[in-house]
């Protein structure tokens, strides 16, 4: 079973029969059960007495290395476009050059591009935003279901999604002849957060679907619906198109066939490079806020804990020095950074 399978806990068919409709989509953010990162902080136990600034620091901590990896990967991004802006601009210099290598490596930036949540951690999303580590969401649009108030027309009808697949759990919206586009929204939320899929709306009412990058694989290749002939066909669930928006930069798409092809390339790798600066100088903004967080807690709290660790210590070590003696060789080099980390796991 896939860990969306285990995040479908309703198959309540969403309706005036059951809980009263939502009437304001929440953002693109899955429900409490499915988010693993979203409040971590949070369950960082307290700090001792005396290292309170240092304990908030692991937080920062957390920061600096969801950096770093963003880093890293934009850092290699760079490089490989740089690459290809060079190789593309001698060709259309009119410079020779082997096709085929040059096809080798726009495939081999398209499969780094497409490893970018896995190298990140799900700490950038698909709009190069620094989102913290397994924070990353897709955005996504579903065929049939682009417009709320098309979809608000129409009679009764109840639709059945299927997020896994068919055989697998499902969720169902009752929609009504009459009700608003409002009622509409709520209702579809109301199933499908608990499928750890949200729904919003832009200003031209389009509706955009929404949920953690991980879950993308499944939804795209397994999600079904079925509906009752007003919207969607009855019977045997449909498999439905999911197509993801928002991305930053789309490298499946760039060609190297003829010159009016490769010019085209040409921008849309020049333009990458500017999203990916923009990116890394963000990173490295937080990675710099971050590391002053971190020393400031250092120097507050240095002085307060190394006063209140000596005076226990000196208290703990009265007639009973030797069992301290024979402990000391064994914690050198250990950092209290790494003692608050270790602390923080209970």
């Amino acid at each position: 079973m896939t860990g969306l399978d285990m995040q479908i806990q309703s198959t309540d068919v969403v309706g005036p029969s059951s809980r009263p409709p939502l009437t304001v989509a929440p953002l693109a953010v899955p429900p409490a059960a499915t988010r693993t990162v979203a409040v971590r902080d949070a369950a960082v136990p307290a700090a001792p007495a005396g290292t309170a600034s240092l304990g908030a620091s692991l937080g920062l901590n957390r920061t600096v290395t969801d950096a770093q990896r963003a880093l890293g990967f934009l850092d290699e991004s760079a490089a490989r476009l740089q690459e290809l802006k060079s190789v593309i601009s001698a060709r259309l210099s009119g410079k020779p050059g082997d096709r085929a290598a040059l096809d080798a490596k726009l495939e081999r930036f398209d499969a780094l591009w497409r490893s970018r949540a896995a190298a990140t951690g799900g700490s950038l999303d698909a709009r190069l935003q620094l989102v913290g580590q397994g924070n990353a969401q897709a955005r996504f649009r579903i065929a049939g279901l682009e417009n709320l108030a098309r979809l608000a027309e129409g009679g009764n009808e109840t639709l059945t999604f299927y997020p896994g697949g068919l055989g697998k759990p499902s969720v169902s919206v009752m929609l009504e002849a009459g009700q608003t586009q409002a009622q509409t929204l709520g209702r579809l939320n109301q199933a499908l957060l608990p499928a750890g899929v949200a729904v919003q709306t832009d200003e031209q009412g389009r509706l955009t679907f929404a949920s953690a990058e991980r879950n993308l694989p499944v939804l795209q290749g397994q999600l079904m619906i079925k509906g009752g002939g007003i919207r969607f066909p009855s019977g045997q669930p449909n498999r439905v198109g999911v197509e993801v928006v928002d991305d930053s930069i789309v490298p499946s798409g760039w060609r190297a066939g003829d010159m009016p092809a490769l010019r085209q390339t040409l921008q849309q790798v020049v333009d990458a490079q500017g999203k990916v600066m923009q990116a890394r100088a963000a990173a490295q903004r937080a990675l710099g806020e971050a590391a002053s967080g971190i020393e400031t807690a250092r120097q507050a709290g240095d002085p307060e804990w190394a006063a209140g660790f000596s005076g226990r210590f000196g208290r703990q070590a009265a007639g009973d020095y030797s069992s301290f003696a024979q402990l000391v060789p064994a914690l050198q080099g250990i950092s209290r950074y790494r003692i608050l980390s270790l602390m923080s796991l209970r």
